[in-house]
């Protein structure tokens, strides 16, 4: 199993695939967080998009050397 730096890596160099894999590996995570901060599912399914389309926009601000885990959270928050 990569790295999320790897996956990361991996899609600054190209790999749109890399991306999905490293959202999958924390989407029930995520989504579990913002469906108890905003205690509806609806809602949680929308910020969850919405925290995607962020991570897109701004995965060129990721450390390598920061956990991505905290960084999705953040960015999810």
């Amino acid at each position: 199993m990569r790295s999320d730096a790897e996956l990361v890596q991996a899609y600054r160099d190209g790999d749109r695939e890399s991306l999905e894999a490293l959202l999958r590996r924390y989407q029930p995570l995520l989504f579990s967080y913002l469906r108890r901060k905003l205690g509806s599912t609806p809602l949680a399914e929308d910020a969850l998009q919405e925290t995607y389309v962020k991570v897109m926009k701004h995965i060129h601000r990721y450390k390598e050397e920061g956990h991505c885990k905290a960084w999705l959270y953040t960015i999810a928050h």
